[in-house]
C-alpha cells in the first residue's frame, strides 16, 4: 500500500509539472537576428525555469502556433500574409508574442515586415527606423547602450532590473510618425537622457529630446505582446555579469504566459 501511494504521488508531481510547462517558440526560419547556436544559454535558462523551447524553420502556421503559449520573433526577413493572420489570431486568442527588431544601420532592421506585423496586431507601438546611440551611457561604444529607466506599468514586468545591455537597437513610436507615451502601449524600457537617435531615414520619427522608448507591452485580445528594439537575449547578452538581460527576459516571458 505504501508503494502505491509513493507511485500516486511520483505520478501527480509528474502531471503537475507537465500542466505547468509553458511550450516557447523560437523562430529561426526567416532569416532571424539569431541562430540557434547563439541561444544556447537562454534556452539552458528557460528549460531550468519550467519552460520548453521549441525551434521553428518552417512557415508559421496555425496547426505549428498551437503547440506554443509564446512565440519569439527576432527581426524577420519577410512575413507572407497567411502567417501574419497566423500570428494575429494566435496573439488575440490568449497567445503571448515577443517582437524584436535591429537597428538601421546599414538597413538592419525589417521595419516594413515589422511594423505591418504590428499593424495588423493593431499594436499601440512601431519600431523607429534609427539606431540608438549613447555616447555617455554605455557599455563599450556608443551603439552598445545601457538601459535602466525602466518605467512602471500595471503590468509590472521590470520589477528587480536595474540596468540591461542593449546592442545596436531602434528607438519606438507611436502609429503615425508621432512620439510613443504609455496609453494603449505602455513604454516598459527607454534611455537615459543623453542618448541620440542615428542612422535615421525619411520615415523616422525625430524625438525632440531623450529618453528614447525601447521597449513597450500591450494587450491584444485575450493575448499579449512586448516589443524591444533588438533582441536583448543572445549568448552575448545573457552572461554579462552586473546585466539584468536575462531576468528581464524570464520576467517578460512570465507576463507574456499570463503566469
Amino acid at each position: 500500500m505504501k508503494k502505491f501511494y509513493l507511485i500516486l504521488i511520483a505520478l501527480l508531481v509528474v502531471g503537475m509539472m507537465a500542466f505547468s510547462t509553458v511550450n516557447v517558440i523560437i523562430d529561426e526560419g526567416h532569416s532571424d537576428q539569431y541562430a540557434q547556436s547563439k541561444l544556447t544559454d537562454m534556452v539552458k535558462t528557460l528549460e531550468s525555469s519550467g519552460y520548453n523551447v521549441m525551434f521553428s524553420t518552417s512557415d508559421i502556421t496555425p496547426q505549428f502556433l498551437s503547440q506554443g503559449s509564446i512565440l519569439l520573433l527576432a527581426n524577420p526577413k519577410s512575413l507572407s500574409d497567411s502567417e501574419i493572420n497566423a500570428i494575429v489570431n494566435f496573439v488575440q486568442n490568449g497567445g503571448g508574442l515577443l517582437l524584436t527588431a535591429e537597428s538601421n544601420y546599414n538597413k538592419a532592421g525589417r521595419f516594413d515586415v515589422l511594423n505591418k506585423l504590428l499593424g495588423a496586431l493593431n499594436a499601440g507601438f512601431v519600431f523607429n527606423p534609427d539606431e540608438v546611440e549613447d555616447g555617455s551611457f554605455n557599455y563599450g561604444n556608443a551603439w552598445e547602450v545601457k538601459i535602466s529607466d525602466f518605467p512602471q506599468t500595471p503590468f509590472n514586468i521590470a520589477n528587480g532590473i536595474s540596468v540591461i545591455k542593449f546592442y545596436s537597437g531602434c528607438s519606438l513610436a507611436a502609429p503615425g510618425n508621432s512620439p510613443l507615451q504609455s496609453g494603449k502601449a505602455y513604454v516598459i524600457a527607454q534611455t537615459s537622457p543623453m542618448a541620440k537617435q542615428a542612422d535615421t531615414d525619411s520615415q523616422t520619427y525625430s524625438y525632440w529630446q531623450p529618453p528614447l522608448p525601447v521597449g513597450a507591452a500591450q494587450i491584444i485580445g485575450k493575448g499579449r505582446l512586448v516589443g524591444f528594439g533588438t533582441a536583448i537575449y543572445s549568448n552575448y547578452d545573457w552572461t554579462t555579469k552586473g546585466y539584468d538581460n536575462a531576468q528581464f527576459i524570464l520576467n517578460i516571458l512570465a507576463w507574456l504566459s499570463g503566469k
